[in-house]
């Protein structure tokens, strides 16, 4: 945290740019397959929580608890964090907390977000990704879907007062130029 009170990301040009996370704001990360979004959301955490000290709750659709645990034990043996082998650093005294259930719905996160923060107060809410969100009724199309747990996210966002980064997937198809 510096004076401006927004939760620093540790990635220098990007907090320049962007003055950090802002307490209220929905900030979306889109990345196409394979461009390592997962990998820059870890630096993230670990930046945030390791040397900041701050809680940050992750609402993972898209990889286990353990596989988070597994790719941030990692950026923090790279960044010469030495930890035990079994001992794992994405737990409730490290200040990160993951959610790694199934078919969740963008409600489910808005009440157990609410829930993890009247106890904890949690600093930054993540969420990997988007198009792993349940439709809450069903029979939407994926992008009204979409929208919905947008405008929902951004709600809770400004409701809660913490910022939340919210990642997602571009379509693998390169746009065609219109002329």
């Amino acid at each position: 945290l510096k004076e401006n009170n927004n939760l620093q990301t540790g990635f220098e040009k990007l907090d320049k740019c962007t003055s950090g996370f802002i307490k209220g704001q929905l900030t979306i990360l889109a990345a196409r397959n394979g461009m390592g979004m997962c990998t820059f959301a870890i630096n993230i955490v670990k930046n945030i929580s390791v040397q900041n000290e701050k809680k940050v709750m992750i609402f993972s659709l898209g990889y286990s608890a353990k596989q988070w645990s597994k790719i941030y034990n990692s950026a923090l043996k790279q960044s010469g964090i030495f930890i035990e082998e079994e001992q794992s650093h994405t737990t409730e005294s490290s200040g990160i907390f993951i959610d790694d259930t199934e078919r969740t719905t963008v409600l489910d996160i808005m009440e157990k977000t609410i829930k993890m923060n009247k106890s904890m107060n949690i600093d930054l809410l993540i969420i990997d990704h988007l198009q792993l969100l349940a439709d809450l009724k069903g029979g939407n199309t994926q992008e009204r879907t979409f929208e919905q747990n947008v405008r929902q996210l951004k709600i809770l966002a400004t409701g809660l007062n913490i910022p939340i980064l919210l990642l997602t997937t571009l379509d693998r198809k390169v746009p065609k130029k219109s002329m």
